[in-house]
């Protein structure tokens, strides 16, 4: 967890790492890469949970951003 000033910081934070894990991800090959792939992929998930609770504590509603995908 990150210590931060403001929700909105702090989802921030957590969209820039979510796409930059993407990002690793989408340059591994199955074959090659399987175990490194598994372990992007579930922290991804946990990250994308993290971010979730940091949504709805917001207001989901409020939020300038769409949801989670």
């Amino acid at each position: 967890m990150i210590m931060a000033d403001s929700v909105e910081v702090m989802e921030y934070y957590y969209r820039g790492k979510i796409q930059e894990l993407e990002q690793s991800l989408a340059k591994l090959n199955i074959l090659e890469h399987s175990r490194e792939i598994a372990s992007l992929c579930r922290e991804i998930v946990r990250t994308k949970e993290v971010l979730q609770k940091i949504i709805t504590k917001k207001g989901g509603s409020q939020s300038t951003h769409p949801s989670v995908k």
